[in-house]
């Protein structure tokens, strides 16, 4: 069987996790141009935050129950696809690359989430000791606060940036070596030719799912605000 014969298109990326992939960087946007404004504006910068954790914690959620590529455990695959210049002299091309994650990918993915997480932490223990106050700034001693303060805007404020940056970088080398990361995240299908590799599933019955984590993620980070 040729190469050619052997390609086939799969659904990697169900539609909770291209809404959440958008949802996220338009959230990540707006965040960044709103604490650039500062003062009045960094009501709607907290409420903003709040909803990127509930994103984050439907997205936890996600990776346990979620579609197959956007599980978890489909992180870090035991074999690795890198770009070309491997010594074997066959490069990477998009069909042989993994259709979820790659090892890399993975990384990049759990860092940002993590260092959003901190930073979303330090968010609600923060005071700009003018207009703002943290809904859990009055649960923390001052030393505490000040410490978030400073976290949240000289360390994690500069880290997601960074982070950002590498990400679009990433993207951007892969377009120019052929590979388009973006087009699967916007309709969701990948061609692959590696044998067996299964498609995720995306039903009505799955999204309502979807649909239910995202209410209890909701929920949760609303509760979580009450106790402030």
């Amino acid at each position: 069987m040729s190469t050619l014969n052997a390609l086939k298109t799969i659904l990697v990326w169900d539609i909770p996790t291209r809404l959440f992939h958008w949802s996220l960087a338009l959230l990540f946007g707006l965040q960044f141009v709103t604490g650039s404004l500062g003062d009045d504006w960094l009501v709607i910068h907290s409420y903003l935050g709040y909803t990127t954790l509930v994103l984050i914690v439907f997205r936890i959620f996600w990776g346990i129950w979620g579609g197959h590529w956007s599980r978890f455990s489909s992180f870090f695959p035991a074999k690795r696809a890198s770009p070309p210049s491997i010594t074997d002299g066959h490069p990477v091309t998009q069909t042989t690359l993994s259709p979820g994650h790659t090892w890399l990918g993975s990384l990049s993915i759990t860092v940002i989430l993590l260092s959003l997480l901190a930073q979303i932490i330090s968010g609600l223990m923060t005071n700009d000791d003018v207009s703002f106050a943290g809904p859990f700034v009055k649960r923390v001693s001052n030393d505490v606060v000040d410490w978030m303060g400073w976290y949240h805007t000289e360390v994690g404020y500069y880290l997601l940036l960074f982070l950002a940056t590498l990400h679009i970088c990433a993207i951007a080398y892969y377009q120019i070596i052929g590979i388009n990361l973006i087009k699967p995240m916007l309709d969701g299908y990948k061609t692959v030719e590696t044998p067996g590799e299964v498609s995720t599933v995306d039903t009505i019955k799955k999204r309502l799912f979807a649909l239910t984590l995202l209410a209890l993620s909701a929920l949760l980070v609303f509760l979580l605000l009450l106790l402030a």
